[in-house]
């Protein structure tokens, strides 16, 4: 983490755990394959025909872009892309609002394949 930005963000020292989840989580999506891989799925499977720039941050459930129907899809690719299982009874809908969102979720609840 740039000390000299989190000194900037939090003048007087103290860290909030909002920033410190932003700044660890930044880097792993800036230049992820597995973020680009989704992104393209999205754009292509789910929001078809969509001018839409969809970004790791996009709202992608509460905005409506995304339905419950499309979830389950949503979820298995996200299961194909990351290699790991993620077992569909601990995932909710806002773990898979955003691409980011949906990234963290698989590292945070999958399990990797074959192990």
């Amino acid at each position: 983490m740039d000390r000299t930005a989190t000194e900037r963000a939090a003048p007087d020292g103290i860290l909030s755990t909002k920033l410190l989840k932003f700044h660890a989580a930044a880097p792993i999506m800036d230049s992820n394959p597995q973020a680009r891989m989704m992104i393209e799925y999205l754009k292509s499977q789910v929001l078809q025909g969509s001018s839409l720039e969809l970004e790791l941050d996009t709202p992608l459930v509460t905005s409506g872009l995304v339905d419950s129907f499309a979830l389950i899809d949503v979820l298995l690719e996200l299961e194909k892309v990351t290699g790991r299982r993620i077992p569909a009874s601990r995932v909710s809908p806002k773990d898979l609002n955003t691409v980011r969102e949906m990234l963290l979720t698989a590292d945070r609840l999958g399990k990797k394949k074959g192990s």
